[in-house]
């Protein structure tokens, strides 16, 4: 309830209260009309005055209950929504910190895994299970043992055909990089042993122009090289 509205009510009540005072003292001194009656009179005609001022005053003044509800509602509305957004937001903020916790672990856990350095982290594969199964063995560390068939070596890089058991048919290919060359040159009839991460299955253009499809080590880290 607004200020002004409360001052127009009071006034109002109070001005009801002067009419029946001064009508009542009117009424009473009608017939000797002394200087009593017509202070009366002019009292009660103020009265009437005033009591139109603030009937008028509290009419304009008084206060919008829908209108304030509404503003209510309003208010409560905004504010649970801003305490749902920072909930929601307090959530989300801790489910992004709990899945980068868990990659992160997870990460370490792969890396502590896969020791490059040590010879038990790869898996001994043979031709059939990395040509056969080629999508189970992608990603993974491996090490086999065979004869290289083919060299090309570019800014030192290399990228060997090598061929498991000395069965032409059985050919990997075998990217070695610079920094994990061993001392020497690689040289075709070579016997070597890689150590590296599987990528599955790729393809080669051969000497004869034909498509062949052949099981690859794209991260060699290590590689062996018996001569001939």
């Amino acid at each position: 309830m607004s200020f002004l509205y409360t001052i127009f009510m009071i006034g109002f009540f109070v001005s009801c209260l002067a009419i029946l005072f001064y009508a009542f003292k009117v009424f009473k001194g009608r017939k000797n009309k002394d200087d009593g009656y017509k202070k009366s009179k002019k009292r009660l005609l103020t009265s009437i005055v005033i009591l139109v001022v603030t009937f008028v005053g509290a009419s304009t003044t008084v206060p919008d209950d829908s209108q304030s509800s509404a503003d209510e509602a309003t208010s409560s509305s905004s504010h649970k929504k801003s305490s749902e957004s920072k909930k929601t937001s307090s959530s989300k903020k801790s489910s992004s910190s709990s899945s980068a916790k868990k990659e992160s672990s997870s990460s370490e856990s792969e890396s502590d895994d896969e020791n490059l350095d040590d010879q038990s982290s790869y898996q001994q594969v043979s031709y059939d299970n990395i040509a056969r199964n080629s999508n189970d063995w992608s990603g993974k560390l491996v090490t086999f043992s065979g004869t290289v068939t083919q060299v090309n070596e570019e800014k030192g890089d290399y990228l060997l055909l090598v061929s498991m058991d000395d069965d032409a048919d059985q050919l990997t290919m075998v990217y070695v990089p610079k920094s994990t060359m061993p001392d020497g040159d690689i040289l075709e009839d070579d016997a070597v042993t890689v150590y590296g991460r599987s990528e599955g299955m790729t393809k080669y253009e051969t000497v004869m122009g034909d498509e062949n499809r052949v099981p690859s080590i794209y991260e060699t880290t290590k590689l062996v090289d018996q001569g001939r």
